[in-house]
């Protein structure tokens, strides 16, 4: 925005101080940017900031593309597009080549006793280290990762790591002794790591220690606060190393420590690229720190990792199972873009060597994967229809598809079938203490992603409660879904699954109507689907009162004394925990002990939930007796078009105060672009052409 002249406590101020997020040149806003006593005053802001513009581009991964998780890595994948579809001369990568280093004759131990959990670790002494701040076009690279500067050794590890996927760790070398040991963590040891946490160790943690077995850090995962480079460190230990992907990540894990580091680590780097990036570091700190490099690369490779990977291909598989014309020479293209090596082939049979950065590579159908996502999965030709049928007349139906007609029967009631994960939090079922499901019995996984979803759901109620959620806070509250899935349990050390068909029918408001008072949903109509659902499986069912501490009213039908079904109107204690603002019917039906009295089992429908929000606006009309609210509802949706959703009538006056032809509407108007969300002045726009509409038949505004 333009500064302007104006008084401030009565003196004119022709400027302002700025922080530098207020300048858009750095993420700080600690008020004011203070500039070095030596900047030149009345020297442009320009010239003397030099700011960089530059073009950042934000690339989703998937998690096992861990080859694509650098600079270089993205760039050799582009390389392969590019060498596809446009042409091979233009799209050649350069490769990599080691600095032209001169290496002293200092010497450092290296003793790795855990060879399966680090095969390879390497390192480098540099001497007389200035540690200080980075140049500003190092500061700049890290700015647009989103990385702050903090000095030019770590600036730089971070650099590299980065630019070619391999994590880096600079250790103050006077605090490391003659060398380091690579070892795991014995019982009762402790680390303070860098962010001043004093962690209890695992004896399944690796650390690296000092020569004098002081742990120095976790290995791949964490620094160690007392042995990091601080400004006052002349001589640093550079490590570069492969570390057990699995270990790595249970050590993270284990301490809820997810670091840069870490997230290379657990996805295995390129073990081909460690030695280069150690080597183009110590370059940059040669460079930019002054450093004199004090041994030559301290390396230990204690098990042979492979440089490449041998995958057995079939062509003519693969095209069966990609649905694409795939030749033999559009095969061999997509290898050598993809650095594929073809060691053998017999007709359409090959044998192929994969290079050791592609480590999500292991079969045939990742191969195949490959070759779709260069070939481009919008050139896979797929029926404009797909139609599904099932025949409801045959005289021996399995399971799958008994239950394909249950679902079908659902959605012609008007419920809609959703798939839920089976992962779920267990948070809300501690909060609500249920006796039915006790912590005890719960699944627990052991090394849960997050715990967010940390065990498996003992039941699907639990399921559709976060679904009406979801929708609910989306303005859909008129729902009646349903599920088929498993629900897990454990007692005694045994853990149980249970198939089960759940539906849920949330409490809804009829439209508002002016004819008739406001009517609410019945639980009763949710006990309707479910006895025809029981109707169409041909079973007669036994309905009795029960009590269930889930439900505040429930029934549940039996056939031949066991219990198929339960269902009622569920605890406000349950709404309360899942913030549902309506009532809530739920029906369980036990569909494995169903299948058991049968022998029978969904078709899948899917609608997405509108990502934006609708708007109501309110019209109070005066208007003649023999306009029609179906005259007013067709000339809005003219108007209005495609954004006007609803239009209802919700109140009717005629009488006092209004003349004898006249009469007065108060009408409902919903407004909804399922492409973005409206603004302020679109809705005004949409309501003022309705008005005008209207006014052209006789109508005002009350």
């Amino acid at each position: 925005f333009a500064i302007q002249k104006a008084k401030i406590r009565g003196t004119e101020s022709f400027g302002m101080l700025c922080a530098e997020d207020e300048l858009g040149l750095g993420n700080s806003h600690a008020g004011i940017w203070v500039l070095p006593e030596d900047a030149p005053i009345g020297t442009p802001a320009f010239d003397y900031l030099q700011p960089e513009s530059d073009v950042v581009f934000e690339i989703g991964l998937t998690p096992n593309r861990a080859d694509a998780m650098s600079h270089y890595g993205v760039a050799r994948d582009l390389a392969a597009y590019l060498a596809i579809h446009e042409n091979l001369d233009k799209a050649k990568l350069s490769k990599p080549v080691l600095p032209n280093l001169s290496f002293g004759a200092g010497a450092k131990s290296i003793n790795v006793k855990q060879a399966n959990a680090c095969p390879y670790y390497s390192a480098v002494h540099l001497k007389n280290i200035q540690v200080q701040e980075s140049p500003q076009w190092l500061k700049n690279k890290l700015h647009a990762l989103g990385i702050g500067a903090i000095s030019n050794v770590v600036d730089i590890t971070n650099y590299v790591m980065h630019d070619l996927g391999v994590p880096l760790h600079a250790f103050d070398a006077q605090k490391i002794g003659a060398g380091v040991e690579v070892s795991f963590a014995k019982q009762g040891e402790t680390l303070c790591t860098l962010d001043g946490v004093l962690r209890n160790l695992h004896p399944d943690d690796l650390l690296i220690r000092a020569e004098n077995g002081t742990p120095l850090c976790l290995a791949g995962v964490f620094g160690g606060k007392d042995s990091g480079v601080s400004s006052s460190s002349t001589e640093i230990f550079l490590e570069a190393a492969y570390f057990d992907p699995t270990i790595t990540r249970k050590t993270a894990k284990r301490h809820a420590l997810h670091t840069d580091a870490s997230f290379r680590f657990e996805r295995g780097i390129d073990i081909a690229m460690v030695n280069f990036a150690l080597q183009q570091a110590a370059a940059l700190m040669v460079e930019l720190c002054g450093a004199e490099i004090a041994t030559p690369v301290l390396a230990q490779e204690l098990l042979v990792l492979p440089r490449h990977t041998e995958v057995l291909a079939n062509v003519s598989s693969m095209a069966e199972l990609l649905g694409i014309p795939l030749s033999t020479a559009l095969f061999e293209t997509v290898c050598g873009a993809l650095d594929i090596q073809i060691a053998s082939k017999n007709q359409d049979n090959y044998t192929l060597l994969v290079p050791s950065y592609r480590v999500d590579v292991k079969r045939q159908a990742d191969i195949a994967e490959d070759i779709l996502r260069l070939y481009g999965e919008e050139n896979v030709p797929f029926p404009r229809k797909m139609a599904f049928s099932v025949n409801s007349h045959l005289e021996q139906k399995d399971a799958e598809a008994q239950q394909n007609e249950v679902a079908e029967l659902l959605a012609n009631l008007g419920f809609f079938e959703v798939m839920n994960n089976s992962l779920m939090a267990s948070e809300p079922l501690q909060k609500l203490n249920l006796t039915d499901f006790p912590q005890e019995n719960l699944a627990k996984l052991r090394n849960p992603l997050s715990l967010d979803l940390n065990v498996l759901r003992p039941d699907l109620l639990f399921s559709l409660l976060e679904t009406l959620q979801f929708n609910q806070n989306r303005q859909q509250q008129d729902l009646r879904i349903f599920e088929f899935g498993k629900a897990y349990r454990q007692a005694n050390n045994q853990y149980q699954e249970s198939w089960q068909l759940a539906m849920a029918w949330a409490e809804k408001p009829q439209a508002d109507h002016w004819h008739q008072s406001m009517g609410k949903g019945d639980v009763y109509l949710l006990k309707s689907a479910v006895l025809q659902v029981f109707a169409n499986l041909s079973l007669a069912v036994q309905e009795k009162q029960t009590q269930n501490e889930i439900f505040s009213h429930a029934l549940s039908y039996t056939y031949n004394n066991q219990v198929l079904a339960t269902l009622g109107i569920l605890e406000q204690k349950l709404l309360q925990a899942y913030d549902l603002r309506q009532n809530v019917f739920f029906a369980s039906v036990n569909w494995q002990s169903v299948l058991s009295v049968l022998g029978k089992n969904p078709a899948l429908k899917v609608q997405d939930v509108p990502k934006t929000q609708f708007v109501r606006r309110d019209l109070s009309l005066l208007l003649d007796k023999n306009i029609s609210f179906a005259e007013l509802q067709i000339l809005a949706h003219q108007t209005a078009g495609a954004i006007l959703k609803q239009v209802s009538l919700f109140d009717v006056y005629e009488g006092k105060n209004l003349p004898a032809d006249k009469k007065s509407y108060a009408l409902s108007f919903v407004l909804q672009d399922h492409n973005q969300t409206l603004t302020t002045a679109e809705i005004d726009a949409c309501m003022q052409s309705i008005v005008e509409a209207y006014q052209k038949i006789g109508a005002s505004l009350r």
